[in-house]
């Protein structure tokens, strides 16, 4: 089961499931930053998770996991704004080689 709720300027998510073996929390806490070619496939998942989640909690109970992770939504600056802006006024804007129905002017 999954649930998602906004929570300040980010988003909160709770994953429970059947229980696992290991602790993820704890897990993404040992990763170290040496990536060899064995380690990459088995940690990109707790990787990912580590750089995307301002906060991760895993808690265990008898037969189940409960894992609550946050994700911070990304600091816009105003120019990527304005670029963003102009951009979709540009795609907006009609063109005058096309007859205003999507077909060549004639």
């Amino acid at each position: 089961m999954v649930t998602a709720r906004r929570q300040g300027s980010g988003l909160a998510l709770e994953f429970v499931a059947a229980a696992g073996s290991e602790n993820v929390q704890d897990r993404v806490a040992l990763l170290g930053e040496h990536v060899d070619e064995g380690s990459a496939e088995r940690e990109v998942s707790l990787r990912l998770l580590r750089h995307l989640s301002s906060s991760l909690r895993h808690q265990q109970y008898h037969d189940t996991d409960i894992v609550s992770i946050q994700v911070e939504a990304p600091q816009v600056e105003a120019s990527q704004v304005e670029a963003s802006q102009v951009e979709a006024s540009r795609s907006d804007a009609p063109d005058p080689a096309r007859d205003g129905r999507g077909g060549p002017a004639t």
